[in-house]
């Protein structure tokens, strides 16, 4: 079965399996990162748009660990 091009916050979660639906919406709401489109209320990201949510997942992780590090 083919991938769908565009995904619901949900399925970008599912393709992030390490991370929790809330950290995805954290990390979406804190860079910015908008859908590539909208049906009613749904919010839709682009595939193309997947490495720069993981990367963003990333940072946060990293700045998380940084700050628990420093305590």
């Amino acid at each position: 079965m083919d991938q769908p091009l565009e995904l619901t916050i949900r399925e970008v979660t599912r393709e992030c399996p390490e991370y929790t639906i809330h950290q995805v919406k954290y990390a979406i709401a804190e860079y910015d990162i908008q859908p590539r489109r909208r049906v009613g209320i749904i919010r839709l990201w682009g595939r193309d748009q997947l490495p720069t949510i993981r990367s963003t997942l990333a940072r946060i992780a990293g700045r998380r660990e940084v700050f628990h590090h420093a305590r």
